[in-house]
């Protein structure tokens, strides 16, 4: 039997999944990985890890094949990382991760400076701390002998394919999350060059994401146990291959993504170049995909549970537990509302320094109303995020949803509950390797159909009247940001001058 590989590395793990041409999972394989956090937010990955998983989860997928014939890999991966290399493509530095906040002051200076909207509409990416833009800003000043030595600044992708193939390049997706590219013109951005500190020959040559490359690097095709044949596609963002993966690919339909972080997604032919509010990020080259990301995701629950409750978050049956058991509180949490920007925040109000905050707290509150209220603030966030889409793409009629999340009916209810629309689940195993592998189908002329159908579906009917209790404490919830966005700030200076005069004591 005929297979493709759809491989999709992410923040915490890489998934590689082998589909055949009726898309039938024929073979899986995973890899987790720790984060490398120095400081309070920072956040790095070993790029030897990242390397040795992707080749890892490949390898053991085709294991499992014996006798069956791979025509493709087909890639993705998580946006706005960056690392600097020598021109022997040796890493100079760790990978600098979008959930990284040390470029927090240069996000600020570009938004004073008046450039920020501008950038974002032209670049696709919000001007914030996850933009390599604002990092490259952050390590020509900070880290000036890395700066000065580095013969690119890549992605991880970039790294793995140029162990493959020997050649530095970036696919059109990857380019548009960087602030530096041009996505109309679909170029690397002058304007945003200058601001980095560099020209365009210190990054990779730009390529659609339907770009094939073949005649693998020895090593490679003997590391994988492929041969050196196999073609693969450059592939595409993990973002805009869960919105393929997960089948919101028509007319009103949205993806919601809740794994580490989360996103809202919607596909549109051209860019929405009305609002510097939302990301508009390249899938191909007559699609794009509008939205928003959060910070704050699955990783709020982990550090609850893991602080609070003395309970390790590490698999998806602990996700189902902390969900389950916050569902004996009623919706609404007894009017406990939580602001889960515990790791800053991303859309909609792109603020690094913005912190999480239990409001509305008595007596009568236990563990189980915390627990609530952190699913209910997640999905908040993202029911903001979605409101912002509906007033500048289209309306939203239907939610395809991915990620670990989903392992929860009680947080499926309660997203089509809060957001009072039909929440449809497709089985598929993971949304960004099944998108990374109808992209690659289509990319090698193999298929011109989606492996998806509405038979392998769940659906998730709202109840009105929990959207009511919803309703009702929405408004409270947006107004909290409003009313502490100055008190975030000025805790936001204390906290730096704290770790400041903690380094200082550490060097004495």
């Amino acid at each position: 039997m005929e297979y493709i590989i759809g491989v999709d590395t992410g923040t915490s793990n890489t998934k590689a999944i082998a589909f055949s041409f009726d898309g039938k999972i024929l073979a899986a394989s995973n890899q987790s990985y720790p984060s490398i956090e120095l400081q309070e937010g920072w956040h790095e990955q070993d790029p030897a890890v990242l390397l040795n998983s992707f080749i890892t989860c490949i390898r053991k997928v085709v294991d499992q094949l014996p006798g069956h014939e791979l025509l493709g890999v087909s890639c993705s991966c998580a946006m706005h990382s960056i690392m600097a290399v020598d021109e022997h493509n040796g890493p100079l530095c760790n990978f600098i991760t979008w959930a990284d906040n040390r470029s927090a002051s240069y996000a600020k200076e570009l938004l004073v400076a008046g450039v920020s909207e501008r950038l974002t509409i032209e670049t696709g990416t919000p001007v914030h701390p996850m933009s390599p833009l604002c990092k490259l800003m952050w390590m020509q000043q900070h880290e000036t002998g890395v700066f000065g030595k580095a013969y690119k600044f890549i992605s991880i992708k970039e790294y793995f394919f140029f162990y493959l193939f020997g050649v530095y390049v970036i696919d059109h997706s990857t380019a548009s999350a960087t602030g530096l590219f041009n996505i109309k013109r679909k170029t690397w951005h002058a304007e945003a060059l200058q601001l980095a500190g560099i020209t365009a020959l210190r990054l990779s040559d730009p390529v659609p994401t339907n770009t094939v490359f073949r005649k693998l690097y020895k090593h490679a095709s003997e590391a994988l146990s492929i041969l050196d044949t196999v073609p693969f596609v450059v592939g595409a963002t993990d973002g805009c291959l869960a919105t393929l993966g997960s089948n919101a690919i028509k007319q009103g339909d949205c993806s919601l993504t809740i794994g580490t972080s989360g996103a809202v997604r919607m596909m549109n032919s051209s860019p929405q170049l009305g609002t510097d509010a939302l990301f508009n990020y390249i899938l191909d080259e007559s699609i794009y995909i509008s939205g928003g990301p959060i910070n704050n995701g699955g990783i709020v629950l982990k550090w609850y549970a893991e602080n609070f409750l003395n309970r390790k978050m590490e698999s998806e049956s602990d996700l189902t537990w902390f969900a389950e058991t916050a569902n004996t509180a009623t919706p609404g949490s007894e009017g406990l509302i939580f602001l889960p920007y515990l790791f800053g925040e991303r859309a909609p109000v792109w603020d690094a320094s913005a912190r999480a905050v239990f409001f509305g707290i008595h007596a009568r509150h236990l563990p189980v109303h915390f627990m609530r209220s952190i699913i209910e603030g997640i999905s908040f966030a993202l029911y903001q995020v979605m409101l912002v889409l509906e007033k500048n793409v289209s309306p939203v009629t239907n939610i395809y949803c991915s990620g670990g999340f989903t392992t929860s009916s009680m947080w499926m209810q309660t997203v089509a509950d809060m957001f009072n629309k039909p929440v449809i689940l497709s089985t598929v195993r993971d949304a960004s390797a099944t998108g990374a592998a109808i992209l690659g189908m289509k990319a090698l002329h193999y298929e011109n159909r989606f492996p998806i159908t509405e038979a392998n579906q769940k659906i998730f009917q709202p109840e009105r009247k929990h959207h009511q209790v919803y309703q009702e404490l929405f408004p409270v919830y947006v107004s909290l940001y409003k009313s502490l966005k100055e008190q975030f700030s000025e805790l936001d200076n204390f906290r730096n001058k704290t770790i400041t005069r903690e380094t200082i004591d550490v060097l004495k």
